[in-house]
């Protein structure tokens, strides 16, 4: 499991998997989910968000999962498959000025 407080939780019903902010390192832990319980452990982002985990989100269809934190550049996301995390998405051109709380995908 993962070690720390636990700062945030998210469930994607379409990725069928709970993910976890904390604040220790990796920050963000994520778990596949079914009615008969949680699954293995998913591996660890390649590349993990620095900082604390304060927030985290899946987003609607299930294919990305975001990581807001206390560290720049604030908010980190990734892919979302049903092998787990893939590779880092580019951060954004222009950076929150502030550590990241919470984070939310709207609807395109």
């Amino acid at each position: 499991m993962f070690s720390g407080n636990t700062a945030a939780q998210a469930a994607a019903s379409a990725a069928r998997s709970i993910a976890v902010a904390s604040e220790n390192a990796p920050s963000v832990s994520a778990y596949p989910f079914s009615p008969s319980g949680f699954g293995t452990k998913f591996a660890d982002p390649a590349t993990l968000p620095a900082g604390q985990g304060n927030g985290v989100a899946f987003s609607a269809d299930g294919a990305a999962v975001a990581v807001a934190r206390n560290a720049s550049p604030y908010i980190t996301a990734y892919p979302w498959s049903g092998s787990g995390f893939g590779v880092k998405f580019s951060n954004p051109a222009t950076l929150p000025g502030i550590n990241g709380y919470g984070v939310a995908f709207g609807v395109v």
